[in-house]
C-alpha cells in the first residue's frame, strides 16, 4: 500500500448533520443545538450528500456572502469524501507540477468554443473533473448529465487533432479501485471520454484522500476494464461468422 503524502492543508471549523437541501447549492446543516444554512461548492448532484449525513464545516464569513458555512465533505461509509470543488483548482496544479515538472502552467486559457482548466507549457490542453461517485468499487464521473463535461473532453480531442497534447485529469474523492465514465448517467460523455482515448487524449485519475485537516495523495486508480455498450454488444452480434456449413442452404 503506497504511503500517504500529504497535499495540502483544509482544516475544518465543525462537525454536523445534513438535515436536508435547501437548493441546488445551498442545504440546511444542524451542529449542536443551532442550524444553519451552509453552502454547497459543487456543480453535481452529489448523492452521497443525503438527510442525516455528518458534514465537516468550514467557516467562510464575509460581507458578500448569503451563508457563513461551505460543506467540506460527507461522511460516507468509513470515510470523508471531501466535496468542496473550490479546491480542485489548487490540487489540480499540484499533480501537473508533478506530471510536467519543467513546464509553466496556466490557467483558464481559451480554446475554440470552451476555456480550458490549464494550459501546460505551449501544447498541452489539460481538464480536471472531481468524482465523488462510485458503483460498487468503481469511481465513476459524472453523477449527473453534464454537456459541458462532454464539450470540454471533446475540445481536448480537437487540441489532439490540431497537432497539440490533450490531458484529462481526475481527482478521485473516495475509496474506489479503478475508474470508468458513467454511461448510465451520461452515454454522450461515455462516448467522448472513449473517443477522446482513442485519438490519442492522455488520462489520469488520482485518488485524494481527507482527514479534516489535511488532503492527501494516495496513489493513482487505473481504469476498469470497459464494459461494452448494448449498441457494441450487438453490433458484435452482427460481426460474428458462424461455421460456414450454416450458411448454406
Amino acid at each position: 500500500m503506497m504511503k500517504l503524502e500529504k497535499l495540502m492543508e483544509v482544516k475544518s471549523d465543525a462537525e454536523g448533520v445534513f438535515l436536508e437541501r435547501v437548493t441546488r447549492f445551498t442545504g440546511l446543516v444542524s451542529v449542536g443545538c443551532e442550524r444553519f444554512q451552509a453552502h454547497i461548492h459543487n456543480t453535481g448532484r452529489l448523492p452521497i450528500l443525503s438527510n442525516g449525513r455528518r458534514v465537516l464545516l468550514k467557516f467562510e464569513g464575509g460581507n458578500n456572502r448569503k451563508t457563513s458555512w461551505d460543506i467540506l465533505s460527507v461522511k460516507h461509509e468509513d470515510e470523508w469524501v471531501f466535496v468542496h470543488s473550490g479546491y480542485h483548482r489548487r490540487l489540480a496544479e499540484i499533480f501537473l507540477k508533478r506530471f510536467f515538472p519543467d513546464s509553466p502552467i496556466f490557467a483558464e486559457k481559451v480554446f475554440g468554443r470552451s476555456r480550458l482548466d490549464f494550459v501546460v507549457g505551449e501544447n498541452i490542453c489539460v481538464e480536471v473533473k472531481g468524482c465523488t461517485y462510485k458503483n460498487g468499487d468503481i469511481a465513476m464521473f459524472p453523477d449527473a448529465p453534464t454537456t459541458r463535461g462532454t464539450k470540454h473532453v471533446e475540445e481536448l480531442t480537437k487540441c489532439v487533432k490540431n497537432g497539440m497534447r490533450g490531458f484529462l485529469l481526475f481527482l478521485v474523492f473516495l475509496k474506489s479501485s479503478c475508474f470508468l465514465p458513467n454511461d448510465s448517467i451520461d452515454p454522450d460523455f461515455t462516448r467522448a471520454f472513449w473517443q477522446a482515448l482513442k485519438d490519442g487524449v492522455e488520462m489520469k485519475a488520482v485518488r485524494i484522500k481527507y482527514d479534516g485537516v489535511f488532503l492527501y495523495f494516495s496513489g493513482e486508480l487505473p481504469l476498469c476494464q470497459k464494459q461494452k455498450t448494448p449498441e457494441e454488444r450487438s453490433n458484435d452480434s452482427a460481426n460474428q461468422v458462424g461455421n460456414p456449413r450454416d450458411l448454406i442452404r
